[in-house]
């Protein structure tokens, strides 16, 4: 009866932050390269990470990262940062594989 803004307030307030912490929540940030890392030993599968283009020597400061698992192009993904680069590579991979 009292909108949207009223109903998503009651809900957060009464019911998701007694059981969540949503702060920690936000701030937990996740090592997707980690994470895929421990799933392919358990799976005994084989990852590698490998760099398509180097952002040290690239005209446009990227690094360019391409994720194989058992040899298989899974993900690519880049960024100023070659660790951004990869996990971000890694974390497209985890929602394709298993997430």
């Amino acid at each position: 009866d009292n909108g949207l803004a009223t109903t998503y307030k009651f809900i957060v307030k009464r019911i998701i932050q007694i059981h969540i912490d949503l702060e920690d929540v936000e701030k937990r940030e996740v090592d997707f390269k980690s994470k895929l890392i421990e799933w392919s030993q358990k799976e005994k599968t084989q990852v590698e990470f490998n760099m398509v283009v180097d952002g040290a020597v690239a005209s446009d400061k990227l690094y360019e990262i391409e994720l194989l698992v058992d040899r298989r192009n899974v993900s690519k993904a880049s960024h100023a940062s070659k660790k951004r680069a990869e996990q971000l590579a890694a974390e497209e991979a985890c929602t394709k594989l298993f997430i």
